[in-house]
């Protein structure tokens, strides 16, 4: 605690002298009394965080139902899209899966005013172009220009939402044999 009036050093300071007080008094030699003491103020201060570790933990999950709410919403938006019914299930799949994730998290923890945080919703028009072979045929420049940047803002996205490696690389596998 950086001073006496800092939020919970009370609670720390009684937690202090009830564990110090049985030692007060007693002779130098004996070391047990006062490892039983310091064991009960571990004891105590590991008690005192547990309402703290609860209410972290609440919020945490508070957060998460908030996110994977939102990213219900953006799922069946996509699902909607004209452009998303001739895209492999893979693909569908993974947009309205983690993708709608990544995008419901950047949009959850950026000012109201932004209306795509990230980029992330611009990048599912791009995904959905990439995966159509007579669209891509008619222009395979673009499609080379647009693999790195699309790339990389896919593994920039999964990073946010601490999406699997394992999965990532499944993804990629799919995406890859597609665009080739």
């Amino acid at each position: 605690y950086e001073s006496v009036s800092q939020l919970g050093f009370d609670r720390f300071m009684t937690s202090l002298q009830s564990a110090v007080a049985p030692i007060l008094g007693k002779s130098a030699g004996d070391p047990m009394p006062f490892e039983t003491a310091v064991e009960q103020l571990i004891f105590n201060l590991e008690k005192a965080k547990e309402p703290e570790k609860v209410k972290r933990a609440v919020d945490a999950l508070q957060r998460a139902e908030e996110r994977h709410l939102e990213a219900i919403k953006i799922a069946k938006s996509i699902r909607s899209k004209t452009d998303a019914f001739n895209i492999p299930a893979g693909v569908i799949d993974f947009l309205c899966g983690p993708w709608a994730q990544v995008i419901a998290h950047a949009y959850l923890q950026s000012p109201a005013e932004d209306k795509d945080p990230g980029q992330y919703r611009e990048l599912v028009e791009a995904l959905l172009w990439s995966t159509r072979p007579e669209l891509t045929r008619k222009d395979p420049a673009k499609l080379t220009r647009l693999l790195p940047k699309l790339l990389s803002k896919l593994r920039q996205g999964l990073n946010l939402i601490d999406y699997p490696p394992v999965q990532s690389s499944a993804f990629f596998s799919l995406l890859m044999g597609l665009h080739q």
